[in-house]
């Protein structure tokens, strides 16, 4: 067993992403960087989390992706969650890494962007 607390982790990026704004525009073909993390390794899982401002009453505003790590690199995925992005003012990007026996690696720091 390990002594060994969860670390905090860089926060994931959002190349479209302008001084905090992100065009609703770019929503659709914008796109989510998780650099490699201290520590990456291959079978560990990282949820990316994308959650939207306000959420439509009608559908959930988080939407949470489960990426299996197969090789240590940058792990670059879509912004889509389909047609709720139209809702949204404010899109908010973070990540948890787990390793293969599920134990906590750590949790990013949050980036936080307004839909303009």
């Amino acid at each position: 067993m390990s002594n060994t607390q969860p670390k905090v982790l860089v926060a994931p990026s959002l190349p479209e992403a302008v001084n905090g704004e992100l065009k609703r525009s770019e929503l659709s073909r914008g796109k989510i960087i998780v650099s490699v993390y201290d520590f990456m390794s291959i079978g560990d899982n990282v949820t990316l989390h994308i959650v939207g401002e306000p959420g439509n009453p009608q559908a959930p505003g988080t939407f949470p992706e489960v990426i299996p790590v197969t090789i240590i690199d940058d792990i670059e995925r879509p912004i889509n969650p389909g047609p709720h992005l139209n809702h949204w003012q404010t899109l908010e990007v973070y990540y948890a890494v787990t390793n293969k026996d599920g134990s906590d690696k750590g949790v990013s720091e949050k980036v936080r962007v307004t839909i303009v």
